[in-house]
């Protein structure tokens, strides 16, 4: 999982790689991200805003604001999953037969959201929130979900036609005929939390969301914890990462250190910090 996080996590960075004239650097900003158990803490540059240097950055090229787009959408899963999702819940695996194959996207995406309301109104108790892609491609067609139920048995029965669903409250020993094979099985997290699982649901085209889902909690500062971010002291930050560690520990003593990246733009010489934590005891500082 791990792996293939770092495949995509460049998102900030990517304007870095692009031949801009860049202003000169102002001070630097913090912004932290909290996504359930998971703290990203970003330490950037800042330009100024005036007049005077208004043009002084050149266009982003097309392809590169297409691949940034992509960057900042996997972030976005990503953090979707990790702030709404818990281990008591579900990822599942839902299929076609050939003969229910969807006609279309269109179809099978009619059908995995009438079959998302049927879960809502079977378990009424719950705000019933899903994350989930339809694939179509090489293989048949499927859908990847990770859903707050943890009723595995009851949501791979309920995959089929209201029909059928119909014919087995008139008769309770009636099989039900499912659209396809089903597979659920219990969200579990590592250090990164769901990220590997939610990257999966991402890198394979459009997501989509049902239910009404938390969203991370921002918060953007000019300071790091209360400690003032002078351009020295992100230099040491950034050229001493067991030194950036220890900070960081200090600092947010109820997290637990995951990774650390640090790039440096041949523009400015000015730095740019992207850390990851995991939030180990809530009560802590």
């Amino acid at each position: 999982m791990k792996k293939l996080y770092e495949k995509e996590r460049d998102s900030l960075l990517e304007l870095l790689e692009q031949n801009i004239e860049w202003p000169v650097a102002r001070d630097y900003n913090v912004k932290e991200i909290q996504s359930g158990s998971q703290l990203e803490v970003q330490i950037y540059e800042t330009w100024p805003t005036g007049a005077a240097n208004k043009g002084k950055a050149q266009r982003i090229s097309r392809p590169a604001q297409q691949k940034l787009y992509e960057k900042y959408r996997q972030q976005r899963v990503v953090r979707l999953v990790n702030a709404n999702f818990t281990e008591k819940d579900t990822w599942l695996t839902l299929t076609y037969s050939d003969e229910n194959k969807p006609a279309d996207r269109q179809r099978a995406q009619r059908i995995i959201y009438n079959y998302l309301r049927s879960v809502r109104r079977k378990f009424k108790d719950v705000d019933v929130k899903a994350v989930y892609t339809t694939q179509i491609g090489e293989h048949r067609c499927h859908h990847h979900l990770c859903i707050n139920i943890s009723d595995r048995d009851r949501l791979e029965e309920m995959w089929c036609s209201r029909s059928e669903r119909a014919r087995r409250r008139k008769n309770p020993n009636y099989k039900i005929k499912k659209y396809g094979r089903t597979h659920a099985r219990r969200l579990q997290a590592d250090d990164f939390g769901f990220t590997g699982m939610a990257l999966y649901v991402g890198r394979h085209g459009q997501y989509h969301t049902f239910g009404k889902l938390a969203q991370p909690k921002e918060k953007k500062t000019k300071t790091l914890k209360g400690r003032k971010l002078t351009r020295a002291f992100v230099k040491k930050l950034a050229e001493d990462k067991a030194a950036a560690k220890m900070e960081l520990l200090k600092l947010f003593p109820n997290c637990q250190f995951n990774d650390i990246d640090i790039r440096q733009t041949p523009y400015t010489r000015g730095y740019y910090i992207y850390a990851r934590l995991k939030i180990i005891n809530d009560s802590g500082g």
